[in-house]
């Protein structure tokens, strides 16, 4: 199976890496990395947001402060 992936020096030079991969767990090794470091930036951005653009979302400030302070890895 063969799977696009982008890294972020990759999105900044317009890039895509092709991996041929099968399913499982070096899949999973692989896209780890990306999903975390999405997760992180989702996470600081949502601490960013002001209240008016939380409760636009359906967040308290103590909801995304318990989203935004979880570790990394989980989901």
């Amino acid at each position: 199976m063969k799977y696009e992936l982008s890294s972020p020096s990759s999105i900044l030079t317009g890039t895509l890496h092709s991996v041929c991969l099968g399913t499982g767990f070096l899949a999973l090794l692989v896209e780890a990395p990306f999903v975390w470091l999405e997760r992180v930036r989702d996470r600081r951005r949502l601490a960013q947001l002001d209240d008016h653009l939380l409760r636009d979302i359906g967040l308290s400030r103590a909801e995304a402060y318990e989203a935004a302070s979880r570790p990394f890895w989980r989901e």
